[in-house]
């Protein structure tokens, strides 16, 4: 049987763990992200899952047969990290830079009422976000001490409650009215943060999600436990979703009510 997987690493493993050959790629010199584990996959099942259960079988013809698993969504809790106080430092830094790019679009709309031809900054994510990795250095000297996806939480958020306004106001947009948003400050604010992209990992312990800041040495660490970790409830799933002290079922974010 072979199996592929998602990366070359975690082919390289399964072939170490269970004596399997590494099969090369077309391209002379380059091996493949699959792995010939010989005809007795039940008996190497354990290895190949102690690496990941996100992998396809083949049999020795090509095709594809079921790996026994099909993953449609998981929770689970998980305490805070051994580190509150870099947890509480990224809700800030989503709240900054929620506000700055607030403060981005009102100075920019006060602007455009006395020069009309004025050119704006445009309101999605894209442009404000360009925006703000120009001015960070000045804005935020500080910026690199927390992960970018706080500051890109921050722009998304303002992004979605702008256009969330523009819905209401045009009448397109059902339920009760929105206003302009806002800005926040920690006493009235739900403590939040996503990471939607970056370096994540489920440790070997397949209990434990560790999200790596690239300019600092450390990780930030969330161990699932079966109930709750030190009255702190929270979930998680494999769309990578940490949400300390409050239940969610969507996308990757950490937050404390």
């Amino acid at each position: 049987m072979i199996v592929e997987f998602s990366t070359l690493s975690q082919a390289a493993k399964v072939a170490a763990l269970t004596g399997g050959q590494h099969l090369p790629t077309k391209e002379p010199g380059k091996l493949s992200r699959r792995v010939d584990v010989g005809p007795g996959f039940e008996e190497h099942r354990g290895a190949v899952e102690s690496v990941s259960v996100l992998f396809r079988l083949f049999d020795e013809n090509g095709v594809e047969v079921p790996s026994g698993w099909t993953i449609s969504a998981a929770k689970f809790e998980v305490c805070w990290p051994g580190e509150p106080g870099v947890v509480r430092s990224h809700f800030g830094a989503r709240r900054f830079a929620f506000n700055w790019a607030l403060g981005q679009v009102k100075a920019d709309m006060y602007a455009r009422k006395g020069d009309p031809e004025r050119e704006s900054v445009g309101w999605d994510l894209a442009s404000l976000r360009k925006r703000w990795n120009q001015v960070k250095d000045e804005v935020a000297p500080w910026w690199a001490a927390n992960s970018k996806e706080a500051y890109s939480s921050g722009i998304t958020d303002l992004v979605r409650a702008l256009a969330n306004w523009k819905t209401s106001k045009a009448g397109t947009r059902k339920g009760r009215g929105i206003g302009f948003p806002a800005f926040r400050s920690r006493h009235r604010d739900h403590n939040r943060v996503r990471f939607t992209t970056g370096a994540m990992r489920l440790e070997p312990d397949r209990r434990t999600i560790a999200a790596v800041r690239k300019r600092k040495p450390s990780s930030l660490i969330w161990t699932a436990e079966p109930s709750t970790c030190a009255g702190r409830p929270g979930t998680s799933s494999p769309t990578r979703w940490c949400r300390p002290m409050a239940r969610s079922s969507s996308k990757t974010s950490t937050s404390r009510r």
